[in-house]
């Protein structure tokens, strides 16, 4: 990793040991390799992060990010309990640098459970926040299917409720809808200022559109499956 044009990027790949989903998710092997792999060779082939750090609370974990180049930053268990959002981790390890002395401009959060994205996503993210100059840029894929209207909840006898408004009669087809976009997990970039200030976000958010073959985000048994079906396409 080189430096870019001045620009001091922290790259970071907050982890845990625990999954939901699917047990030792972020080094269970995918077509060969630890899925954590993925996005740290990613992260290291990106020409615009200056430093990269993963941070865990699981020695497992550790071990297999220090095999495959990554230093390692250990956080609170607490901050990886069940139910515990990402940001809170992100930011701890972000202050914790900072009161050591580090310095960075941006910080470009990976999440290891999309393993498909490339260095090129990472940098036009990254270009992206300094070409604007917004607090933040986000990751996303387009969703043809996940328009509000389409959305329908349960309730405790199966009764069916829209959470919003426009199918009462029929359902409305899907090039009727505005196109919606979803966040797919394989970068957040932000303003170290803008995480000091307690958000991953800030007033000013703008998207990075990735194409849906790079955008799976691993969380169950189907979306590993998916992953390594595009990998061996990629692969051929």
């Amino acid at each position: 990793m080189v430096k870019h044009r001045g620009r001091e990027v922290l790259g970071l790949i907050p982890t845990r040991g625990g999954s939901k989903g699917l047990e030792n998710k972020n080094i269970r092997i995918l077509e060969g390799k630890p899925l954590i792999t993925y996005t740290i060779d990613a992260a290291r082939r990106c020409e615009d992060i200056t430093r990269l750090i993963v941070s865990t609370d699981n020695h497992e974990i550790e071990t297999v990010a220090r095999e495959y180049g990554a230093e390692v930053f250990r956080h609170p268990p607490e901050l990886s309990a069940d139910g515990m959002a990402t940001f809170p981790v992100i930011e701890y390890v972000v202050r914790n640098l900072i009161m050591a002395g580090h310095s960075f401009d941006f910080v470009a959060t990976m999440r290891a459970t999309t393993p498909l994205r490339l260095p090129e996503d990472i940098s036009n993210a990254i270009r992206l926040a300094t070409q604007t100059g917004a607090d933040s840029v986000v990751s996303l894929v387009a969703d043809a299917t996940g328009h509000p209207i389409r959305l329908k909840m349960l309730d405790n006898e199966l009764r069916v409720s829209s959470l919003e408004r426009g199918e009462e009669d029929a359902p409305v087809i899907r090039q009727n809808l505005p196109l919606v976009y979803r966040r797919n997990g394989a970068v957040y970039v932000t303003k170290t200022n803008v995480i000091l200030d307690g958000s991953l976000f800030g007033n000013d958010l703008r998207g990075y559109v990735m194409p849906k073959e790079r955008s799976v985000n691993i969380n169950d048994e189907v979306d590993f499956v998916l992953a390594a079906a595009l990998l061996k396409a990629v692969s051929r």
